[in-house]
């Protein structure tokens, strides 16, 4: 395949990954945030320990390059649909989260060291993802292995050691999310009688 066929099918996996990503991820953030506003309108108890939520583990790990081709090739394949389905995933990870973290800041303001706190918790899950990536290439860690693994096709056992990272990366968020909870408890969140509005 010429250097122009791979630009268009490149531009094309991404514009069409990333459509059906924003799609779904939009639907869905709003949903969920809906849900959410719901449930904390019930209880601040759900709000405070709502921080535990491990999304960013979620998110982070499928963000990685390969984390979603080592799972989904399995059942598409090679080629350009893998890589559609790769981006429509993690795409939709980004948009379900931004969506419903505006809409439900919107609606409970955060304090600035909360949010800090939070932020700082995205970095430290973050800085573990990046050190697979670089581990791919010979930067160390686990991240080399992996793609060791999937270089000949060893899918499950690319599986198997990604999913250490994937501990790891919990550690960290949980580790963090603990002084994030801390930090909340100490808030009240206020409420609000009319519905959330997008």
């Amino acid at each position: 395949m010429g250097t122009i066929a791979l630009f268009v099918e490149h531009f094309t996996v991404t514009l069409i990954g990333t459509a059906a990503g924003v799609l779904i991820g939009g639907v869905t953030g709003l949903g969920l945030a809906r849900l959410l506003a719901h449930l904390y309108m019930r209880s601040d108890r759900v709000l405070k320990l709502a921080v535990f939520l491990p999304w960013r583990t979620a998110l982070m790990g499928l963000l990685v390059p390969f984390a979603v081709p080592l799972v989904t090739v399995t059942t598409v394949g090679l080629g350009a649909k893998l890589g559609i389905v790769s981006v429509g995933v993690a795409v939709a990870g980004l948009v379900i989260a931004f969506t419903s973290g505006i809409l439900l800041t919107r609606r409970y303001p955060k304090s600035q060291r909360v949010e800090l706190i939070a932020a700082a918790r995205t970095v430290a899950t973050v800085a573990v993802v990046l050190q697979t990536a670089f581990g791919a290439f010979g930067a160390g860690g686990l991240g080399y292995r992996v793609i060791q693994h999937f270089r000949v096709f060893e899918i499950w056992e690319a599986v198997g050691t990604y999913s250490l990272i994937l501990v790891a990366v919990l550690i960290f968020d949980l580790v963090v999310g603990t002084l994030q909870y801390v930090m909340t408890a100490r808030e009240t969140a206020p409420k609000f009688d009319k519905p959330l509005q997008a």
